[in-house]
């Protein structure tokens, strides 16, 4: 209810964001969320609607397991009991609802409801949120915290193993120091086997895949996602070293457009940036003459409103009537020439056809021993030649 607060989020910790969901707050003016928000004005009474998502999600999987861990830091585990995992069993007067856009179209059809989504797609969605209090007891909106912090919290507290080889069920970002920190955080992993050498190529090329990714910052943030902090990037990538591949396979290299690298580029093993095909070549080209032919027809489009309303005239004054019937008589003239020759010539192929008909047994083959083609295929050939 944003427009119950005058645009401002509502402020929610853990504690109540438990008790609405789990339906032990059933109304937007309950006394608990008012002492929380001062200014909220809501209608009397107005009901809250819980949406969940069904099946498996990861949404849920973080939202739950937050909970979970929160209720118990803030002293209030009774807010949330009803466990943690990709699906739970909800109370029965909540919606379930199928996949991220379901949520979407259901949070902007039902006002008064409210439910979680990944916090890219709830910005391009562009939903309201939650200002939810963190463990440093800060309330702000995702887009107002450092989304990345949590995993060098997480670090730095030695949440994450030191040995990437140890047993990381247990580890999750959720609810980690700091006043910046967003509490519902979660890593993506990549889970690949130690042993690439089955694969050969194409192990190196995994690998290469992998770091590319981590490399690549503005590739994560295309999908709402935020990279990791230096830190915890070097960690993946001592780690991703670690991967055994074929003894025969070639490491990637990477060249980008802005980073030329001379004698190396146009290698076998290198994805380059620079380099191009002529496929490359020609839409670029394709792609040149498309915007000249658009500044073109913008410039015709511009030269025709600048003369509309003007009109065009042809003036013919300068001939006068003799002139005119002069060119006339001539184009006749030239017609009943050009008339009478072409009749001269239909003659002339008649007679030529008359003669060449005299024989009716058609033409004789004159057959001259001293000039015979020793050798009659290619006389053949000769002849299909000419014909």
């Amino acid at each position: 209810p944003a427009a119950d607060l005058g645009g401002s989020p509502l402020d929610l910790d853990a504690c109540l964001l438990g008790r609405i969901f789990s339906r032990d707050i059933t109304t937007w003016d309950h006394p608990d969320i008012k002492d929380a928000n001062p200014n909220l004005n809501v209608p009397a009474n107005q009901g809250i609607i819980v949406a969940h998502r069904v099946s498996g999600s990861s949404s849920t999987a973080g939202t739950t397991q937050y909970l979970e861990t929160a209720v118990q830091t803030e002293g209030c585990p009774s807010a949330w009991t009803l466990g943690s995992g990709g699906t739970i069993t909800w109370p029965a007067d909540t919606q379930g609802v199928q996949g991220s856009g379901g949520i979407a179209d259901f949070l902007r059809a039902n006002p008064y409801a409210i439910s979680y989504l990944d916090s890219g797609f709830g910005h391009d969605n562009n939903f309201e949120e939650i200002s939810l209090k963190n463990a440093d007891g800060v309330y702000l909106t995702s887009k107002e915290a450092d989304i990345s912090a949590a995993a060098g919290i997480a670090l730095q507290e030695q949440a994450i193993p030191a040995d990437p080889f140890a047993d990381w069920s247990s580890v999750n970002l959720y609810n980690r120091g700091g006043t910046t920190t967003w509490p519902i955080t979660l890593f993506s992993y990549f889970y690949v086997d130690l042993d690439l050498r089955p694969l050969n190529q194409t192990g190196e090329v995994l690998k290469g895949f992998i770091r590319y990714i981590l490399d690549n910052d503005d590739l994560l943030r295309e999908f709402r996602f935020e990279p990791v902090p230096q830190a915890v990037k070097d960690y993946n990538m001592d780690t991703l070293a670690l991967l055994t591949t074929a003894s025969n396979a070639q490491p990637l290299v990477f060249e980008s457009a802005s980073t030329t690298l001379p004698g190396v580029g146009a290698g076998m093993y290198v994805i380059s940036g620079k380099r191009q095909s002529y496929d490359d070549l020609e839409r670029e080209e394709l792609q040149n003459t498309i915007t000249a032919l658009e500044a073109r027809l913008v410039a015709l489009e511009s030269a025709n409103n600048a003369n509309a309303g003007s009109s065009c005239t042809c003036d013919v004054d300068e001939y006068d009537d003799a002139e005119i019937r002069g060119i006339a008589t001539a184009g006749v003239f030239f017609g009943i020439l050009a008339f009478v020759l072409s009749a001269i010539l239909l003659i002339y192929v008649c007679c030529c056809a008359g003669n060449s008909s005299k024989d009716s047994r058609g033409p004789k083959r004159v057959q001259d021993n001293s000039q015979a083609d020793p050798d009659p295929s290619m006389g053949e050939s000769k002849v299909q030649a000419h014909v």
